[in-house]
């Protein structure tokens, strides 16, 4: 039984009807590895769906959350901007509507061309919305046991004066350089560091819950029973921890059931992070080979699909099994009526350490004796969870998929 299978069946004896949550700060680059959150979600509202359950998934863009710093890829120009909405900052190439559009969009293009099924919700609209004004007024009633609950759960002594809302200045427009003075429905009085005093409507887009509370309040603003989420949250007395407290005892929900996933990393360096710049993103990855190589589900493949590889070793290895000098070496997506023309070939030989890595997994590299199936053809077989390579003097003969030995 596939691993998705397992989880709808968990859900299922919760009940039918269900929806799934994911989402992000598109602070930068939204690197491949932020793929496989969506990936995940949509691998189990697909197996909701073939058993029968009333299931929905949203993406939530937090185009609400503010600018922290400045960071290397950013101009100069952009320290002005710091402390604003992503959604309030200009478009770093012009092109497109805000700061966090830009950043989004090549991911929203990626999720699309993969087939994940989901509606796409942006924070800063739904406050604007005042989809949050209830959540927002419970919080700051009861912003003491939310402060007892966050020290407790996460062992952190916050402040005397926490208030579990920042106003964004009708003045500078910032979020992060406001205090909340008082609160009387509907409105926050605050005080803000560029020197302006006013006060913020709740009902509307004036201001902004904290990370660890307003991730309890989307789960009862949206309804969500289920949400995938990295390791890191999942830490004990986490961002999870708290929200499973915050959401039973001060917004009288139950937490959705979590599902905890590994990053994906570059080898021999680590984990990618979105505010370096520099990383290698989902669309680049389906320039690599076709869509149908990251659905759920698809020719035996999961979100398991290990680690990004440097493809220059995996060349290297490559070169030492091809008979004669390097040709060029066919990367085959596993579609196998993907006509070859639209392969992408890459020139292997010179510039190995040039190419881009691309999300797969290289578990080894074996000649195979010629003479086979390919009638004298020399094969190389590379598990690439999987790939088969004929590769002859005529160039590509055939291109059959090989499963993964495992997934």
């Amino acid at each position: 039984m596939h691993w998705a299978d397992v989880l709808a069946n968990t859900l299922l004896e919760k009940g039918n009807n269900h929806l799934i949550s994911t989402g992000i700060t598109p602070s930068g680059t939204l690197h491949v590895g932020t793929l496989r959150e969506s990936i995940t979600a949509e691998s189990v509202r697909k197996s909701l769906e073939k058993q029968g359950a009333n299931v929905k998934m949203i993406y939530l863009v937090d185009s609400w959350d503010p600018l922290r710093k400045r960071y290397p890829f950013l101009p100069e120009s952009f320290e002005a901007e710091v402390g604003k909405p992503l959604a309030y900052i200009p478009c770093p190439c012009g092109e497109h509507e805000n700061y966090a559009q830009h950043y989004i969009q090549p991911f929203l293009d990626s999720i699309k061309e993969l087939g994940i099924h989901c509606d796409v919700l942006w924070t800063h609209e739904q406050y604007e919305q005042g989809k949050f004004e209830k959540v927002i007024d419970t919080a700051i009633t009861k912003k003491d046991q939310i402060a007892q609950i966050l020290t407790e759960v996460s062992g952190r002594e916050l402040p005397k004066d926490f208030f579990p809302y920042s106003p964004r200045c009708e003045c500078c427009g910032r979020i992060s350089h406001t205090k909340a003075l008082s609160y009387e429905y509907p409105y926050v009085s605050y005080s803000c560091a560029c020197g302006h005093e006013g006060k913020a409507d709740i009902r509307k887009g004036d201001g902004k819950l904290p990370w660890r509370v307003e991730w309890a309040t989307k789960w009862r603003v949206f309804g969500v029973t289920c949400e995938p989420f990295g390791k890191d949250h999942a830490a004990a007395g986490g961002s999870y921890d708290t929200g499973v407290r915050l959401a039973k005892e001060v917004f009288e929900i139950d937490a959705p059931y979590p599902i905890p996933y590994e990053f994906v990393q570059l080898k021999g360096k680590g984990q990618m992070h979105k505010s370096t710049g520099s990383s290698v993103t989902g669309v680049d990855a389906l320039h690599m080979g076709a869509a149908r190589i990251g659905q759920p589900g698809e020719n035996g493949l999961g979100v398991g699909i290990g680690v990004l590889h440097g493809l220059g070793a995996g060349f290297r290895q490559l070169q030492q099994v091809l008979p004669g000098p390097a040709p060029e070496l066919l990367v085959v997506p596993l579609v196998p009526d993907l006509p070859l023309v639209d392969a992408p070939l890459i020139p292997i030989g010179q510039g190995i350490d040039k190419i881009v890595p691309v999300l797969q997994v290289l578990d080894r590299v074996e000649p195979v004796a010629a003479g086979g199936p390919g009638g004298g053809v020399a094969d190389i077989r590379v598990q690439f969870d999987a790939v088969f390579l004929r590769q002859g003097d005529d160039g590509v003969q055939e291109i059959p998929v090989v499963y993964p030995l495992a997934g």
